[in-house]
């Protein structure tokens, strides 16, 4: 069974698994090295992501900023290769956040977005990392849920 998005593309059940569980490395990574190698102001720069994002007219806005939110804080985490990684999975993630917004919605995409850039703020490792977990470990429990469907 795979998860659906609006417009009718899929992604298989496997593929999402994979996705989330790259996911969870990679921002939990960006994050950590954020809250001990980036500067305040570095950190203050993702607020103007974070209000795109909030701003944003579409689901596709919406996409775009939380994935330059990201993207940014994997480069301001001072580690060369995160960016890459981020840019080199980019169509995979955008399809990936179109099936999250059509599990839940597009208001928890952005919660979980500005849950992230809280927690950076406050160089709370340790919130981000349950934070991190519990979206993640809730999708995954989603997709399995439509699996046994």
């Amino acid at each position: 069974m795979a998860i659906t998005k609006a417009e009718g593309s899929q992604l298989s059940a496997e593929t999402t698994k994979s996705v989330l569980e790259l996911l969870i490395v990679i921002v939990q990574l960006s994050a950590s090295l954020a809250i001990q190698a980036a500067s305040d102001e570095q950190l203050q720069s993702l607020l103007p992501l974070l209000d795109a994002a909030k701003n944003s007219a579409s689901l596709e806005e919406l996409i775009e900023h939380t994935f330059e939110l990201y993207h940014e804080t994997a480069y301001i985490s001072g580690n060369a290769l995160l960016p890459l990684l981020f840019s080199s999975f980019k169509d995979l993630l955008y399809k990936f956040w179109e099936c999250f917004a059509a599990m839940y919605d597009t208001d928890y995409l952005l919660r979980s977005d500005e849950v992230f850039v809280k927690c950076l703020l406050a160089r709370d490792s340790e919130k981000i990392d349950y934070c991190i977990n519990a979206v993640t470990k809730d999708s995954l429990k989603q997709l399995q849920s439509q699996t046994v469907r």
